[in-house]
């Protein structure tokens, strides 16, 4: 047996003391960022007084998204090191972090990276930790579009004409570089912010000719500016309309990061280490999010941004509603256009109330989806989602059954054969009892008895990360926050573009 292999057959020096000297001991997969605060809109890109007209290429992205037709760059395996770090002065307690190092680079590549990682200070490396590592896709050949990503957006097919020019109006402060993701209302492009040198995304969006677009940019706006959390997308910076009779557009600046979830899973395997890490970065931006009675409701691979540090932020709060309103549910759906694979049983159903348990539920299809690398629930339509999810988590006990508010609901699940519940583990099977046994908590039919945010950073799977002390949590929305919600049927487009103007100005 080779060294390395005998190294990877041994225990990770990390389980087998856990507690080092000077602190209690958590893992991390990310570089240290020193404080969790994040900049307020404004406070740190100010707004000048001019703008100008950058125009850029808009490469569409392939449309396929099978693995053979996206592969990451083919690195050689970097090397997982073990570092640690004291937080402050104030403490003692160390953290870990897992550092990336590659070896064997052509300089146009190393020219190519140089130009993503900032200058961070070095941390003394330990013991190495024997984990596959995460590799970002980077699409280094000339040409083609960046895969550094902001912000979620939906890509379409191969633009015909092969490129065509995007127009940006923003301030000169901002020199505008590559097209990174475009969608049916907007178009996101990576800047270099000249006064700090920094790489920003900036997201411009036309929601003007349709009302629901109009309340998607509100939302979206109102509760990134209201949030202030590590793992939750930023906004920077908002460009302001020159008047309101001008106002055609909407430039947000965020952070840039470099892809996201759903293309990590469809190119490589994630290790258990990096499956702990990432779930519990999503859970601890939800619990945030519920604190301040906010739900997400569509939470998915894509939605959650990554870089190559295995930092996480959840984007696209744009289908976003209060949890504190217990009012009628029946308008619930009209909105909800979120993929179907991540939506809770309930939501289908039509229980009498839907809770913060939907989000829960999405994160647990979420963890499934890393462990195996393939959507655990890809329903086709309405019946498919279901019948997919009850062939899984088989036929609902009485106590479940009768949960179900809805007659035809209750009908249609009384009218299918009954189906034994298939064994995780089964599914699974290279797959640790710890992440099972929280998986099993958060897919629960039954969202009464579905595990909570709070309970789930609590889960022993998560063990290595949870610190109660450095997770979080936000003020509760005030009751006005979402008043336009309320009102929204009797909102003009012109009125919603009133309040949107209002947004950004103030």
């Amino acid at each position: 047996m080779t060294e390395t292999a005998q190294r990877l057959a041994e225990t990770p020096a990390w389980l087998a003391a856990r507690t080092p000297v000077g602190g209690p001991h958590r893992l991390a997969l990310c570089q240290p960022r020193g404080s969790s605060t994040v900049k307020g809109a404004g406070d740190q890109y100010p707004v000048a007084s001019s703008t100008t007209t950058s125009t850029v290429n808009a490469l569409s992205a392939p449309a396929s998204t099978a693995k053979n037709h996206i592969q990451p760059l083919p690195l050689r395996t970097p090397q997982l090191r073990l570092q640690h770090k004291v937080r402050s002065q104030k403490s003692s307690r160390i953290t870990s972090k897992l550092c990336y190092y590659s070896y064997g680079l052509n300089l146009k590549l190393l020219l190519y990276l140089s130009q993503l990682w900032p200058a961070r200070q070095r941390w003394r490396p330990t013991d190495e930790l024997p984990a596959k590592p995460f590799c970002a896709i980077f699409a280094a050949e000339a040409g083609t579009p960046s895969v550094l990503q902001s912000v979620k957006m939906a890509t379409r097919a191969p633009n015909p004409t092969g490129s065509r020019k995007i127009s940006f109006n923003v301030s000169e402060q901002y020199d505008i570089q590559d097209v990174v993701g475009e969608g049916a209302y907007g178009v996101v492009c990576s800047a270099l912010h000249k006064p700090s040198g920094q790489k920003v995304a900036i997201k411009k969006i036309t929601p003007f000719d349709h009302s629901m677009f109009c309340l998607r940019t509100l939302r979206e706006m109102k509760l990134l500016r209201y949030f202030n959390h590590e793992n939750i997308i930023s906004i920077l910076d908002i460009q302001k309309p020159r008047s309101y009779e001008t106002f055609t557009e909407v430039y947000l600046i965020q952070e840039l990061m470099e892809t996201d979830m759903h293309r990590v899973i469809r190119t490589q395997d994630l290790s258990d280490d990096h499956c702990q890490y990432f779930i519990y970065q999503t859970l601890r931006a939800l619990k945030a999010m519920h604190s301040a009675n906010v739900l997400h409701r569509d939470l998915k691979p894509s939605n959650l941004l990554l870089n190559a540090n295995c930092d996480l932020k959840v984007c696209d709060f744009g289908l976003a509603r209060s949890a504190a309103s217990q009012e009628d549910n029946s308008g619930f759906m009209t909105e909800y256009v979120a993929t179907r694979w991540y939506r809770a049983p309930e939501i289908m159903l039509t229980f009498k109330e839907y809770t913060k348990a939907i989000d829960v539920w999405s994160v647990g299809c979420i963890l499934a989806e890393m462990l195996s690398g393939k959507p655990l629930f890809p329903g086709k339509d309405y019946h498919h989602q279901l019948t997919l999810i009850l062939d899984v988590l088989g036929t609902p006990t009485m106590e479940d059954y009768y949960g179900i508010k809805s007659r035809r609901a209750r009908e249609y699940i009384r009218s299918l054969p009954f189906k034994k519940k298939v064994p995780f583990k089964s599914m699974f099977p290279k797959t640790s009892d710890l992440a099972l046994d929280l998986l099993e908590k958060l897919l629960a039919f039954n969202p009464v008895k579905r595990i909570t945010v709070e309970e789930a950073l609590k889960h022993p799977y998560l063990e290595p990360y949870h610190d109660p002390e450095d997770e979080p949590t936000a003020a509760p929305i005030p009751e006005e926050f979402f008043d336009f919600d309320k009102n929204k049927d009797n909102l003009s487009k012109e009125q919603l573009k009133e309040l949107i103007f209002n947004e950004i100005m103030r």
